[in-house]
């Protein structure tokens, strides 16, 4: 695999240059951190706001121009 490859969906809001911010869209709407959202991705943390075992997530990503 390539360095330049994109493997997460972090990296490719990193590499498109946007403003993100991340929800769980559980039983209720919250704001992931970034250190949760990261670890998460990392697999080096649990998902914080399981529902039935899954992680419902929800990104909301505009450009800063």
């Amino acid at each position: 695999m390539s360095d330049n490859a994109i493997t997460t969906l972090g990296q490719f809001l990193h590499r498109s240059r946007v403003h993100y911010r991340v929800f769980d869209m559980g039983r209720r709407v919250v704001k992931l951190t970034a250190n949760e959202f990261v670890g998460f991705e990392k697999a080096s943390m649990p998902y914080p706001y399981p529902l039935q075992q899954r992680a419902l997530l929800g990104i909301v990503f505009w450009s800063p121009d």
